[in-house]
């Protein structure tokens, strides 16, 4: 992790992609052509509530001067859902056609539930903070434990007794005794009774006078009294100690936040940051990441424009461009990333090279997927075809890499007038007209809704339910009917074309 967030500043963009626990809950929230914006986002935050990510995939781009070309780093990472001291605690469901999707492509569970990084939201971290501030101040205010049973009272008189032993040795500064293994409510009475016999003394429970108890997993511990020779002396080790046990907390407060620093670097890196057909990945992002998404698909949207200012996905650049979709047979990732990689032929056979070319950073040994396309589905490899595809598209649009570099600063603020003239219209960009100012612009902030008017989430705009007052459901229908029978059955009887959905 620490070299990808050292790297970050460098970099001209950043691609991603993530690999779930599951996809969608039940199939009826699986998408459909009468889905609202709204009602689509209430099945992936559904999706996003109940799942998990498994493996994070993130690819750093950068451009060399010296070979003209873009240099990759591939990083992947598993996640663990592992939850933190008793205050986070995960449950998660498992689809069993995505973990059969994922077995076919060799992926490692072991490598997420055994060895994965913890991660925490920062909701989850203020919400541990909050809690251990609770605890803290519940242990203050709790009230002196009256000693009542007669054997509590003489084991508090036998500790009286070694103490007074102790000291009559007349022991040097720093010198201590250890009591026998005790449970949790004799050692309280300790802690309680002993400033009262002597204000000198510090009571520790150290690991190194419990090291059989460890082993054998005992809940019974030995308490080290140590005489400090004064109380100012007591005073300044007590506070020694909670310095300490502060440092030690917020480390494993640090430890458990884990994967969640790559995001919160990319977020203030403020680069361009590309993913492929990402609706589902920035939700996931969102619910693990960030915080429980919001209740609309607006704030939402919103939040994650303030995260991530400069948004592209490739899937909708292929789909929305007019240049791209005519020169590009299909958006599925790994067709469009071996189409656009391929290597055009001259009439003498010979080879055309591609510009830019993109290679991976073996100087700081970014080897793993060289001439080898058997990772596809694997996040980090994923991410790298995403963004070596963006650089391709980018070139496709007759843009180079001085456009690329300067997406973060004159992208990421939309004008008070693009955002007065935002259209909800589902046409075509016209990224061959010469009005155009950058294509990018036109194609920015927005990732694919499918099957829906328009076809993509808007992260700038408000996203406008379209109207269903035209839409007639039709239901019923026995399970062997298929949508063209319908639309045939239709057709024939209206002589008009139709578009339908069949429910069963």
């Amino acid at each position: 992790m620490e070299s990808l967030v050292e790297a970050l500043p460098r970099c001209d963009f950043i691609a991603f992609d993530g690999e779930f626990s599951g996809l969608y809950t039940a199939n009826w929230r699986n998408g459909n052509m009468l889905d609202t914006f709204s009602t689509r986002y209430s099945h992936l935050q559904d999706a996003a509530t109940n799942f998990t990510i498994l493996q994070y995939g993130v690819c750093l781009f950068f451009w060399d001067d010296n070979e003209a070309a873009y240099v990759a780093q591939p990083y992947n990472f598993f996640l663990s859902p592992k939850g933190f001291e008793g205050l986070v605690e995960r449950n998660f469901t498992v689809q069993a056609s995505s973990f059969d999707f994922l077995a076919s492509h060799n992926f490692d569970f072991n490598a997420s539930f055994a060895r994965g990084l913890p991660y925490l939201s920062h909701a989850e971290e203020k919400e541990i903070k909050q809690n251990r501030a609770l605890r803290e101040q519940i242990q203050q205010q709790r009230g002196e434990i009256t000693i009542s049973k007669q054997e509590d009272k003489d084991y508090i008189e036998s500790v009286q007794q070694k103490l007074q032993q102790f000291m009559a040795d007349q022991p040097a500064p720093d010198t201590y005794m250890v009591l026998d293994a005790v449970n949790g409510f004799l050692r309280r009475l300790v802690y309680q009774e002993v400033p009262k016999m002597r204000d000198d003394i510090a009571i520790d429970n150290n690991d190194e006078d419990n090291q059989e108890a460890i082993a054998n997993s005992s809940f019974l511990r030995r308490l080290r009294l140590t005489f400090l020779g004064s109380k100012e002396a007591r005073d300044r080790k007590e506070e020694e100690k909670q310095k300490e046990r502060d440092k030690e907390r917020d480390a494993d407060l640090q430890e458990a936040i884990g994967f969640r620093r790559v995001m919160d670097a990319i977020s203030a890196s403020q680069k361009p940051i590309i993913g492929h057909n990402c609706m589902t990945d920035l939700v996931y992002t969102y619910q693990r990441f960030i915080a429980p998404l919001p209740p609309s698909l607006d704030k939402f949207t919103a939040s994650i424009h303030s995260w991530f200012p400069v948004l592209f996905d490739t899937k909708l650049m292929i789909s929305l461009s007019s240049v791209l979709s005519k020169k590009i047979p299909g958006s599925a990732l790994g067709d469009a990333f071996r189409f656009t990689n391929k290597e055009a032929v001259n009439q003498d056979g010979s080879p055309v090279p591609l510009v830019p070319k993109i290679n991976y950073d073996f100087t700081n040994g970014f080897n793993r997927y060289v001439d080898s396309n058997d990772f596809q589905h694997e996040a980090a490899f994923d991410a790298y075809m995403t963004g070596a595809l963006f650089v391709r598209l980018v070139w496709m649009l007759g843009r180079d890499r001085s456009h690329i570099a300067n997406l973060h600063t004159t992208l990421a603020a939309p004008s008070s007038e693009q955002m007065s003239a935002a259209t909800t219209e589902d046409v075509p960009m016209d990224t061959e007209s010469s009005s155009a100012e950058d294509p990018l612009t036109q194609l920015v902030n927005r990732v694919p809704a499918y099957g829906m008017v328009p076809s993509y989430f808007d992260f700038v705009h408000p996203n406008q339910d379209p109207s269903r007052d035209h839409v007639l459901l039709l239901s019923g229908f026995n399970p062997g009917v298929q949508t063209s029978d319908v639309n045939t059955w239709i057709h024939a009887l209206l002589s008009v074309p139709t578009a339908t959905t069949a429910t069963t």
